[in-house]
């Protein structure tokens, strides 16, 4: 028998792998047709056609990323994730800032995902 938290940590470990993939429709696949996503104060993007187009953009100006998770919350269909998420610039320095996502899941993808995040200072 699979437990809800090793469910739950498989589901957060294969959207990271995307992510960290840089592979935008890989993400975008987990996303429902009327999905909304937010990335720290940027508009909030709608549709996965929409999302891969922002992420996309985003992954060109940077050259790696890998999240580490460190704490994921989980009420009825919301995850609350904490993590910290190392950034390879395109000069090869990296920096690490923490992050926040929080995530709605719909009956068979996520409907709204929110990253609250400071990209200051990995454009600095």
């Amino acid at each position: 028998m699979t437990s809800l938290k090793s469910d739950t940590d498989t589901f957060i470990s294969g959207i990271f792998a995307d992510i960290d993939a840089k592979n935008a429709e890989g993400f975008a696949s987990r996303l429902s047709e009327n999905a909304r996503m937010r990335i720290g104060s940027q508009d909030p993007i709608f549709g996965p056609a929409a999302v891969v187009e922002g992420l996309s953009g985003f992954f060109q100006m940077i050259k790696a990323l890998q999240h580490e998770t460190v704490e994921v919350w989980e009420d009825g269909d919301t995850l609350i994730v904490e993590s910290e998420v190392t950034y390879t610039r395109l000069d090869d320095s990296q920096i690490t800032v923490p992050a926040v996502s929080i995530l709605r899941r719909g009956p068979e993808r996520i409907d709204d995902y929110r990253i609250f995040i400071d990209l200051g200072p990995v454009f600095a």
